[in-house]
């Protein structure tokens, strides 16, 4: 993963490739760096979009410590759904107030019920569900 530097009043026109010297006691090295310029709202470029992804691993109950023998399949969502801001807004009495927001985070909806044996430290077995999820978009952030 790259670093991140913001930089503020730069416009589409000022993307590009630059050249950064970096000094130290040890000498003066170069490197290319990309600028790249977004707008707001623009979501970020190096960062994939809300999707459904899929992995494979050993659930645990947190309650009794309970766990499956051997990974399970796990459907989950993740990814970028843009840049999310809250900026106050003027308001004409000082008892309210009010907030220019948006948020978007990047959910789905429950699918299918699974039904797992789990292994607890005790030496037993107990029944354990969680659901695959599916339908993975953005959708507003409850704030």
């Amino acid at each position: 993963m790259s670093d991140v530097l913001v930089v503020y009043n730069v416009t589409k026109k000022n993307a590009g490739v630059y050249t950064c010297s970096l000094y130290s006691d040890r000498g003066r090295r170069e490197l290319d760096a990309t600028l790249t310029v977004i707008n707001q709202g623009e979501s970020l470029p190096f960062e994939p979009r809300c999707s459904l992804h899929v992995r494979r691993q050993i659930m645990e109950d947190p309650r009794t410590g309970c766990k499956t023998d051997e990974p399970v399949d796990i459907h989950y969502c993740m990814g970028s759904c843009g840049r999310s801001y809250s900026i106050p807004q003027v308001v004409s009495s000082a008892s309210s107030s009010s907030l220019n927001q948006t948020c978007s985070c990047c959910t789905g909806g429950m699918k299918k019920l699974r039904t797992v044996t789990l292994k607890c430290p005790t030496g037993d077995n107990q029944t354990g569900f969680y659901f695959l999820l599916g339908g993975c978009r953005c959708r507003p952030c409850s704030v």
